[in-house]
């Protein structure tokens, strides 16, 4: 159980440090940015909701495929108009969501806060690395640093 709780909380950082990225490339001005984001994600979420499917092989077979279809747009193997991005962008987001909200529904009242960090440091190590990848943004050896530091930390967070 603990192994398929850490996979979920990293599936839902993947998605929230991919998202940001994906909608980047749609080139949007702001507001449509925003739109694009809010629409997908509540459709998302009120589809989980309305159907029940909010985790097994259907919701996960569909949480991979988005973020296949998302890192395919991402590295530019998948060319995509501007708003089939962005609606990628809000489904990421959305699916993210329901696996942080499913996470720590799942948690122990005292692994809450682990569920959350565990999440917040896989975003920032798939954003910063997406970022390197996908819009060629510097590396360094400091931020090689920052990667092992913060792998370290989920390993020394998820285990006793």
């Amino acid at each position: 159980e603990r192994k398929m709780n850490l996979l979920g909380c990293f599936l839902a950082g993947t998605c929230f440090g991919l998202w940001p990225l994906i909608m980047r490339k749609s080139n949007l001005p702001d507001i449509n940015q925003s739109l694009m984001l809010a629409l997908p994600t509540t459709a998302i979420i009120l589809a989980a909701y309305f159907t029940g499917v909010m985790s097994g092989v259907i919701f996960n077979t569909f949480l991979a495929a988005t973020l296949a279809l998302g890192i395919g747009v991402g590295l530019g193997l998948i060319p995509l108009t501007v708003y089939p991005i962005a609606i990628i962008a809000g489904m990421l987001n959305g699916l993210g969501t329901i696996k942080l909200l499913g996470n720590l529904r799942a948690a122990q009242q005292e692994k809450a806060s682990t569920v959350i960090l565990v999440i917040v440091l896989t975003q920032i190590a798939v954003n910063e690395l997406c970022g390197i990848t996908m819009l060629g943004a510097d590396f360094s050896i400091r931020k090689a640093l920052g990667f092992v530091v913060a792998l370290g930390a989920v390993y020394l967070i998820a285990t006793k």
